[in-house]
Parts: C-alpha cells; sequence; structure tokens
C-alpha cells in the first residue's frame, strides 16, 4: 500500500501543475531584417540545356551526355555577406542530386563542376563569391528500369540567398 500512494503523489502534483499551466498565457515577439539580395545569375535570364535530340535511353549511365554550364554569378559591389547556393525543385526518387522529369524514372542529376560533387536538390551549399561557378548537368535513369521515349522537360531553379 505504501508504494501506491508514493506512486500516486507526483501524478496528482503532475495533474494539478497541468490544469494551472494549461490556461497561461505569453505574448511571443518577432523581428527580423528583410533583404534584398542584390545578386544575380546569368543576369536572370533563363537558361536552356539541349541534351540533343538523339538522347539513347539504353546508353543514359550518368556520364554520357554530360553538359557543363558556366554561370555568371554577380553581387553588387557593396555586397558582401556569406551567400548559400542551391539548386531547387522537385527531387527523383531513385537520385537526390537528380531532378525529376517528365519522363518516369528519368532525371537530371546536378553536379559541381568544379569538384565532381553531386548537389542534393535543395540543400544549401556554402557559396564564395567568385563570379563564375561551373555546373554540370547530366541525364540520370532508375537502376534497372527501361523509360518511355518521348520529349524530355524539367523545371528547376538556381538560387544564391544570403546565409
Amino acid at each position: 500500500m505504501q508504494i501506491i500512494k508514493i506512486m500516486l503523489c507526483p501524478l496528482i502534483i503532475a495533474f494539478a501543475l497541468h490544469s494551472t499551466l494549461s490556461n497561461a498565457n505569453a505574448g511571443v515577439n518577432f523581428s527580423g531584417k528583410l533583404i534584398n539580395v542584390p545578386c544575380k545569375i546569368d543576369n536572370n535570364k533563363d537558361i536552356d540545356v539541349n541534351f540533343g535530340d538523339n538522347v539513347d535511353i539504353n546508353e543514359i549511365d550518368g556520364l554520357k551526355y554530360t553538359e557543363l554550364l558556366t554561370l555568371s554569378i554577380k553581387c553588387d559591389e557593396n555586397y558582401s555577406e556569406n551567400l548559400y547556393f542551391r539548386v531547387s525543385g522537385s527531387a527523383a526518387t531513385f537520385d537526390k542530386a537528380a531532378i525529376r522529369t517528365n519522363i518516369t524514372n528519368i532525371g537530371i542529376k546536378f553536379i559541381n563542376g568544379k569538384d565532381g560533387t553531386p548537389l542534393e536538390i535543395n540543400k544549401k551549399y556554402n557559396y564564395v563569391q567568385t563570379g563564375d561557378f561551373s555546373l554540370k548537368v547530366v541525364p540520370v535513369k532508375k537502376s534497372g528500369s527501361i523509360p518511355l521515349p518521348g520529349k524530355l522537360t524539367i523545371s528547376a531553379q538556381l538560387i544564391v540567398e544570403p546565409q
């Protein structure tokens, strides 16, 4: 009987505190600084990549059909804050560094052109303002799949933003 009393005592205290605290109110203040990042990628022009009209589904291996893009990233001379770079879009289910396309089991992989590191979609990477940024894009397919032929389209955004 003694053990039951000791165990019930903390439960009674917890219920009493809960009923007292459930009616408590607290104000919350938010603050921040809105800025306009004065940076542009390729002067804010759309970037079109054409892999050609004869991409053989059987030869898509993550290497063949690689295209190298050299992007101009320019920030106003007065802007010196640290930046993030990211590729934004819907990632393919079979590769975190590939954007989903309109063709099932086909994606477009994004790779850092300088060091060959795959760039995970929607992940932020530190970017040091150097002017140009090289990026490789290449079609990839889900291992073991046989995608249907068709016109390949994707939409992605390249974003530079403050840290």
